[in-house]
């Protein structure tokens, strides 16, 4: 997760960071369902 989200993270990708706001937060949400037990 973290390598992902450094990758993708938007101040990391100034040049395409629409891309990589919508990738950052599909890693976020996939983190977020993987690490709830509940889900």
């Amino acid at each position: 997760y973290r390598k992902a989200a450094l990758k993708w993270h938007p101040d990391k990708n100034p040049d395409n960071k629409e891309y990589a706001e919508q990738r950052f937060k599909e890693i976020a949400e996939a983190y977020e369902v993987l690490s709830d037990s509940k889900r």
